[in-house]
């Protein structure tokens, strides 16, 4: 979420913003691999109640290990005579400093929640996808799912090479792999074989896994150290209310036209993600 983003900066160097989230999404991506995988497995040997209880448990774990982060360079503050502002007055900073100081922070919000539009309705209508076009089962769906994320995983390590590009540099990687999920997408609508389907999987996770890192990283780079969770807040739920249309949109679509329709409505989304990655690519300077 938007507090555990905030917090890179404590960590590494301006420099090295990107690669921090690509780190932090490569261990999201190894959860994909694996998880899907072995759920699918469990609820075919054991039931979903059993795996929805064990998956209870690793948030209870992954709780108790962030209750073990240590901040080497905390963030100190002069209290001043002056009366504090209250949690509007900072919810309004926030939102004018997005809008009327760094306005690219305002259209990258904007690209993100266009792309989250699609990729939350692929992410949630996958397996309806999956079992509609190519018939397969939870075990085959959770095989899918880890070649996304092992596409994922490959994007994330990559991205490890690119943290130093200029912002214009990287938007230009987000409109090249937005145009290669796109792609990717209108091909999984004809492909009958299981096997293609999942080559095609790993593609998609390779041009999904460039965009949250960068774009991350270059509202870590532009905002001040204390507005960045605030900006972050603001992009968090521009993403978050168009996901919650994304599903909606795109699973009425799947019920009324069908899948392919709909797969090739959330291609036609990641390829308006890529020209909005190529109209920031241009206005930006740096």
């Amino acid at each position: 979420g938007p507090a555990l983003t905030a917090a890179i900066p404590a960590f590494v160097p301006k420099t090295q913003f990107t690669a921090a989230n690509a780190l932090l999404q490569g261990t999201t991506s190894l959860g994909i691999i694996f998880g899907p995988a072995l759920s699918g497995l469990g609820i075919a040997a054991y039931g979903s109640q059993e795996v929805l209880c064990l998956n209870a448990a690793t948030y209870m774990i992954s709780a108790a290990f962030l209750l073990l982060v240590r901040f080497r360079n905390p963030v100190t503050t002069v209290p001043l005579p002056a009366a504090r502002s209250t949690m509007l007055q900072d919810l309004i900073e926030g939102f004018r400093y997005s809008v009327v100081t760094q306005p690219r922070l305002l259209f990258l919000t904007s690209i993100a929640a266009l792309y989250t539009f699609g990729t939350s309705a692929l992410n949630a209508l996958f397996p309806v996808f999956a079992r509609k076009m190519l018939g397969l089962g939870p075990v085959e769906v959770g095989y899918l799912w880890s070649a996304l994320g092992v596409g994922l995983l490959v994007t994330s390590i990559g991205l490890l090479w690119v943290t130093e590009w200029r912002v214009k540099d990287r938007m230009r990687l987000i409109m090249a792999t937005s145009v290669l999920s796109g792609a990717a997408l209108c091909a999984l609508t004809v492909t009958p074989d299981p096997y293609l389907a999942g080559l095609l999987m790993g593609v998609i996770g390779c041009g999904m896994g460039a965009f949250t890192p960068i774009a991350w990283g270059i509202i870590q780079e532009l905002a001040p150290r204390q507005m960045i969770g605030r900006v972050l807040g603001l992009y968090g739920t521009g993403a978050m209310t168009a996901a919650i249309g994304g599903i909606s949109a795109f699973g009425w679509i799947t019920e009324q036209q069908g899948p392919e329709t709909s797969l090739l409505g959330i291609a036609l989304v990641l390829l308006l993600t890529a020209l909005g990655a190529t109209r920031m690519s241009r206005a930006s300077v740096r």
